[in-house]
């Protein structure tokens, strides 16, 4: 029998139900359709410039003395943005992270931007598991989070949320595996003389 004849008697034997679900096994996720790809791009490009727009604004109305509200009004829909897994590439590879800093770096004059706003952001950052060295580089966000680590008007709860991000982001930075227990000799030795850290007795 000839391999179309084959295929044919085969599909034949398959129902209907059957045929439209192997058709989908073939196909890639809707999301990295090259479709799907050029619309995320365009959505996220948007929402960005979106977010330097109310950044801009907000410092325009603090300046004049009036009330700030965009920024607050758009970090609900850029908190659900940021937890789609499949737009967070784009919004890395785009400047997400850079625009982020210009929300959340205080004013000249060391005043904070909302606590919404920072509780919101900090949290959403901490699901966002898939920043490399490059994106660090170019947002120097990792300089606001300190700041906010050692602001006097900074919560607990987000000190703590920020130290933590910096722990992890120089461990991005330096190439140190994300666990302690995981480094070699001399990639601990490295991590304490960076952190400043006491030799543990069982490197001695």
């Amino acid at each position: 029998m000839s391999t179309d004849r084959q295929l044919s008697t085969s599909t034949a034997e398959l129902t209907d139900f059957e045929i439209i679900l192997e058709r989908k096994k073939k196909r890639p996720p809707w999301w990295e359709r090259d479709e799907a790809r050029i619309a995320c791009a365009k959505n996220v490009k948007l929402l960005l410039e979106r977010m330097k727009k109310a950044a801009c604004d907000d410092e325009i109305h603090r300046r004049q003395g009036r009330l700030v509200m965009q920024k607050l009004l758009l970090v609900r829909e850029v908190k659900k943005t940021l937890q789609k897994t499949f737009l967070q590439g784009a919004l890395l590879e785009q400047g997400v992270l850079q625009v982020i800093a210009q929300w959340l770096n205080p004013t000249a004059e060391g005043t904070l931007c909302t606590l919404t706003i920072r509780e919101t952001l900090l949290k959403a950052l901490l699901q966002l598991t898939c920043i490399k060295k490059s994106h660090l580089e170019e947002s120097r966000l990792i300089n606001v989070m300190r700041k906010l680590r050692e602001h006097p008007d900074e919560t607990r709860d987000n000190k703590k949320r920020a130290r933590e991000l910096v722990d992890r982001w120089n461990r991005v930075r330096y190439g140190i595996a994300m666990q302690p227990l995981q480094l070699s000799r001399r990639e601990w030795s490295s991590y304490k003389e960076k952190r400043g850290l006491k030799t543990p007795s069982t490197y001695r």
